[in-house]
């Protein structure tokens, strides 16, 4: 059986890792990130986070500092300084030219726009299942057309 699993790249691989010549040059988490990556962008944050800092001169991608702070708070929960070291343990683009300023920054972004960014949540999410209950409760009626008697 041996024999045959050499013709394995998976076992090749393992193998090869077995070695005392080859050694690791970096680590990090990369699970995480990606999970809560796609939910993160499948809830549209990313556009949010960018239609919300459009006009501002950020030099510095603040949808990633916004994730990276969200993801540390699920992950490692922490103060800003905590974070902007943990960030460094993980495998995720962009989290490597964040610094510690930047998670200020954000934070009082964040603090700033944080109305509008829930508005946006919430209006993303209704369908037109959800329009229709919310029109009734709010008393509105289900025709603005003549009505047929």
């Amino acid at each position: 059986m041996r024999s045959l699993a050499k013709f394995s790249e998976k076992l090749r691989v393992v193998e090869a890792t077995r070695r005392p010549d080859l050694q690791a040059e970096a680590s990090g988490q990369w699970g995480p990130a990606l999970v809560f990556g796609r939910l993160w962008e499948e809830q549209g944050l990313p556009a949010i986070m960018d239609g919300l800092s459009s006009e501002r001169r950020f030099e510095f991608d603040v949808e990633r500092a916004c994730f990276a702070m969200a993801l540390q708070r699920l992950c490692a929960p922490g103060s800003d300084l905590q974070g902007s070291h943990w960030v460094s343990t993980v495998d995720a683009p962009g989290f490597d030219k964040l610094a510690l300023q930047h998670f200020h920054r954000t934070a009082l972004f964040l603090a700033e726009v944080r109305h509008d960014m829930e508005a946006a949540l919430r209006w993303k999410d209704l369908d037109l299942f959800s329009l229709a209950q919310l029109a009734r409760a709010i008393g509105v009626p289900h025709s603005f057309g003549p009505r047929l008697q």
